[in-house]
């Protein structure tokens, strides 16, 4: 069982550049660490767990929410973990978010999340960014 809990932008940023460096996912799916800037209004939340032995596991996906309830900075080291992930951001209240088209527009919509607007890609040919509010 995972267990967020709220930490600081530097850990988070620094668990985020780790987890950008080793998973090409996570890399594609996030903004990378130099480019976030403001931690103004920001609660940054990281995962941890123990496992049937009572062993703590090294923090292992993560994610941040806005004074507004914007949900940023979603990722994962390990594929299979996105139900407890957003669970959790629903509950310390994630409202609405960004994203490129795609998968991400499909997972994020499995939990309640629906699309309210679109614009294109800064790179052409790359997937448009949705955006998206919970509970329309």
């Amino acid at each position: 069982m995972y267990h967020f809990n709220k930490v600081s932008p530097e850990l988070f940023l620094n668990k985020l550049e780790f987890a950008q460096s080793n998973r090409k996912v996570v890399m594609e799916a996030t903004t990378p660490v130099k480019g976030i800037t403001d931690h103004h209004g920001v609660t940054y939340y990281l995962a941890s767990s123990n496992d049937f032995r009572g062993r703590k596991y090294p923090c292992s996906m993560g994610y941040a929410i806005g004074m507004t309830g914007e949900l940023t900075s979603v990722w994962s080291m390990f594929k299979g973990h996105g139900a407890n992930l957003m669970l959790s951001a629903l509950a310390n209240g994630a409202r609405h978010l960004g994203c490129f088209d795609g998968y991400l527009t499909t997972f994020y919509n499995r939990f309640g999340f629906k699309e309210t607007s679109r614009e294109a890609n800064w790179t052409p040919g790359e997937p448009d960014i949705v955006y998206m509010t919970f509970n329309l």
